[in-house]
């Protein structure tokens, strides 16, 4: 391999605000990112793949953020999530390796948790590594992702007579349909 020049920086937290970006699978989803890093190659390096590590050490999260991503941490949401620097360019999560499967390029993502003195746990971590991801992009993150709720909403409606005569009553039904895959809430139908 060929050595690569590159600096880090580390993105203000301040500036972490969630965004739109897609999930694993290349669905809609709410990108919250904890930890945030700017890589900036001295070369373009597009062809090239790089090994990431990322300890988060959950002690110095502020309140919120700990709690967030403790919780997501059990619903399995935390993974690793990755932009350039382009122009609307968006967050695309990685999935998180199931059991033992290996990360690969373009692939899964490992998600450790460790207890303070660096032994693995599956009790409340004090460290959570993702780790082993390959790719080469210029923001990387790890994030809190939430899918963004589908749902396939279809209006239909129809009248008992056509036509009416002035006077005469008549119904009309408008039907909404939901073909999913996710329930749809807070529908405003004008």
């Amino acid at each position: 391999t060929t050595p690569v020049g590159f600096t880090v920086t580390r993105v203000d937290p301040v500036a972490l605000a969630p965004e739109s970006g897609l999930d694993d699978g290349g669905d809609p989803a709410t990108i919250d990112p904890v930890a945030a890093y700017q890589f900036t190659f001295a070369f373009p390096t597009l062809d090239r793949d790089a090994t990431l590590s990322f300890d988060i050490n959950v002690a110095q999260l502020d309140d919120t953020t700990r709690t967030d991503l403790l919780d997501a941490l059990d619903a399995g949401t935390v993974t690793l999530v990755t932009k350039g620097n382009g122009a609307g360019s968006s967050f695309q999560a990685f999935p998180i390796c199931a059991g033992a499967q290996t990360p690969t390029v373009g692939g899964c993502v490992r998600v450790e948790t460790f207890d303070a003195l660096g032994q693995p746990t599956t009790g409340t971590p004090a460290i959570i590594r993702v780790s082993n991801v390959v790719g080469h992009f210029s923001t990387w993150a790890v994030a809190i992702v939430t899918p963004i709720p589908q749902a396939d909403l279809s209006v239909t409606k129809s009248d008992s007579a056509d036509p009416v005569t002035v006077g005469e009553e008549f119904r009309y039904t408008v039907i909404v349909t939901n073909i999913g895959p996710d329930a749809a809430e807070n529908v405003i139908l004008n």
